[in-house]
């Protein structure tokens, strides 16, 4: 995310919100499904934007008021979002902000985004913007775009202070100011707007609804084409003030608030397959628990006679990498495994660990987390499907949700790796420690697509596992046990009714 081009450093009030449809694979944050977890709506002063002129940059820089997580960190899945509010101090010439990473928006699939925006205070005399990608460099058929602008002085048609859509040439690589249509709706301080964007995936054209609580406006067939590579995944809140090019105060602080973000859609990369419901039924009554030494099957001792099944995650020949052996199971050949393992009379079966992605490697179909609290929802539904399947057969699973021995497909070393720490670090370092948990809550907090029954509501989950063959002597016993109670307690908070192994 980067300030506005050249043509747009001028002294009229603009607001926009740019959302794009591309299918990049260069990007740093290209093709994540992805939500936005903050518990209190976020606030900060100012973000100052690089000084490279035009869309160049991806970064901006934060304030040091707000972390540089919300940027990298925060991505937006298909659900609902938090709160935020900003104040932008007329003390640089740019200012501009990403919070969310959008999903990577692909032309050929639904998909609606819509948020309420609130000015808390006068527009003035600065430009002002919402926006989530660089501006398009060239032109694609693969991809589309749509803008929303306000513009505080008149801007071709449209009168100073409304909101306009964007009607694009489908032939121009940038934005024609004269291609601007005035909704008719001004943007007043202390009012509500509800904005809603939808995709239309036939003609890959977006239709735009805006609503102050007392009239509607609708516009249909908008968009432009845009580049593949040019366009981060992010959907961002900013604004510009470029007026004050001595980079002095001059005026009162922006302020503006936007809440009830909300995302429908899916990645472009590993679209997830079709999912067909199954009843939310389960041949197993009861959860397993534990009294003392034993476990029980309700009030029946459980016993059983089990197996270690890791293609039942990912079927894969770890002593030959071949990029077509990297598959997730189909549905078909999960049921054949289960299936299989009933007529063998195993009871429960041990899967393997969740494939991550290592630090700096490209990103595949098969990897469920793809870096730090970044998910892969396709690589989930093919364990939805796992899960509802195990309910259907009577099997019960035992889930690693990491590794340490054979981590191979991703483990502590990689969390590590990501944050430039060792695997021992792993136990001790709060980023790490919050990393992992932050897996811990996506998966436990999970809905299954399939069945519709929470993870941690599934009976047919005999145990999740910390990880597979933790190295306890990786750290001093004090550290590796304060490690091991403090994750024990967070799980059995999320899931009380599901048991948990060490690994």
């Amino acid at each position: 995310m980067s300030t506005l081009p050249d043509c747009c450093h001028n002294k009229s009030i603009l607001f926009s919100i740019l959302v794009v449809t591309a299918v990049a694979t260069n990007s740093p944050c290209a093709a994540d499904v992805a939500s936005c977890t903050f518990d209190e709506p976020v606030e900060a002063t100012s973000w100052v934007g690089e000084s490279t002129a035009g869309w160049d940059s991806p970064w901006i820089v934060p304030h040091p008021a707000v972390s540089a997580s919300i940027e990298q960190d925060r991505p937006l899945r298909p659900g609902s979002g938090p709160s935020l509010r900003l104040a932008f101090s007329p003390s640089t010439q740019k200012i501009a902000t990403s919070v969310w990473r959008a999903p990577g928006l692909k032309n050929g699939i639904h998909q609606v985004l819509s948020f309420d925006f609130r000015l808390e205070s006068s527009l003035g005399a600065n430009d002002v913007s919402i926006h989530d990608a660089r501006y398009p460099k060239a032109i694609s058929e693969n991809n589309s775009a749509f803008v929303i602008r306000i513009c505080g002085n008149k801007r071709g048609t449209v009168a100073a202070g409304h909101w306009a859509f964007y009607d694009g040439d489908r032939s121009a690589a940038t934005i024609d100011w004269n291609r601007f249509v005035d909704s008719g709706m001004k943007c007043e301080a202390g009012k509500t707007y509800t904005c809603r964007v939808t995709l239309d995936p036939k003609d890959r054209t977006w239709k735009v609804r805006l609503s102050d609580g007392e009239r509607t406006v609708e516009r249909e067939g908008l968009g432009f084409r845009c580049a593949d590579t040019e366009m981060p995944r992010y959907v961002g809140f900013g604004a510009e003030l470029p007026g004050n090019k001595q980079k002095k105060p001059d005026g009162e602080p922006l302020v503006f608030r936007i809440d009830n973000v909300h995302y429908e859609g899916e990645a472009p990369e590993f679209a997830p397959p079709e999912v067909v419901k199954m009843p939310a039924t389960s041949a197993h009554g009861h959860f397993i628990t534990r009294r003392g030494d034993q476990l029980f099957d309700g009030d029946k001792p459980y016993r059983f006679f089990g197996a270690n099944m890791p293609g039942l995650v990912l079927p894969y020949d770890y002593w030959f990498w071949l990029d077509d052996r990297m598959v997730l199971p189909t549905p078909w050949e999960i049921e054949d495994a289960l299936k299989t393992a009933r007529r063998m009379n195993l009871g429960c079966l041990r899967t393997w660990n969740l494939p991550m992605r290592q630090a700096g490697q490209p990103r595949a179909a098969f990897m469920h987390v793809l870096g730090p609290r970044q998910f892969n929802e396709a690589a989930f539904v093919h364990m939805d499907y796992l899960l509802a399947l195990a309910n259907k057969h009577g099997c019960r699973l035992m889930i690693p949700l990491t590794a340490d021995a054979g981590g191979y497909l991703g483990g502590i070393n990689t969390y590590a790796n990501y944050r430039g720490r060792s695997a021992a670090d792993f136990y001790s370092d709060p980023q790490l420690r919050e990393d992992y948990k932050a897996t811990l809550k996506h998966v436990l907090t999970r809905v299954n697509t399939v069945t519709g029954v929470p993870y941690r509501e599934d009976k047919a989950i005999l145990a999740w596992q910390f990880g597979n063959e933790l190295d306890r002597t990786r750290v001093p016993e004090e550290i590796q046990t304060a490690w091991q109670a403090e994750m024990a307690a967070y799980v059995k908070q999320l899931a009380p009714n599901q048991l948990l192994a060490y690994g």
